[in-house]
């Protein structure tokens, strides 16, 4: 698995709802679920204290830290990822950092994160209109190129969470 699509399934893994629910040994009820979805608006709300409340459920992500990008990438794969990776490579907002002799190469086009302040979620099809010069590759990792293990993420991101 390349390092680009660790930071991927490491980001997945700290968001999704069943595995925040796992940490927290809470079951997944709906009430409890209504509460996790309230303690991140207030969350957001709080990051992005001068920007209009849109209430919609992208909103309602959890962001996450490059301290906790990090460490879940420790954990789950024992690999250390390069900062640039999270804070410029995949974050769909940065322009492509290519090489300025051959434009074709250097930097990723894949647009896996989106960044709010100093602080990170997956890709949202409607963060299209942000999208960096030159990003134009892949939200999320293609399902072969994960351990089968971390599939079920890529499902949950494609059904549930990419159109929000």
């Amino acid at each position: 698995m390349t390092k680009m699509n660790m930071v991927w399934v490491a980001v997945a893994t700290l968001i999704h709802p069943d595995t925040r629910l796992a940490r927290l040994r809470l079951r997944p009820t709906r009430h409890v679920i209504r509460v996790l979805k309230l303690l991140n608006l207030l969350i957001f709300l709080r990051l992005q204290p001068d920007c209009k409340l849109q209430l919609c459920s992208r909103n309602l992500a959890r962001l996450v830290s490059k301290e906790e990008i990090d460490a879940k990438v420790q954990e789950l794969f024992q690999a250390r990822i390069t900062p640039v990776m999270i804070t410029h490579h995949l974050v769909a907002s940065e322009d492509r950092q290519r090489d300025s002799r051959n434009p074709r190469r250097g930097g990723s086009r894949n647009r896996y994160l989106t960044k709010l302040r100093d602080r990170y979620r997956l890709y949202c099809l409607s963060d299209q209109p942000n999208d960096g010069l030159d990003k134009t590759g892949p939200y999320c990792p293609s399902a072969d190129d994960v351990a089968a293990e971390y599939r079920h993420l890529i499902q949950w991101y494609r059904r549930d969470y990419l159109d929000l």
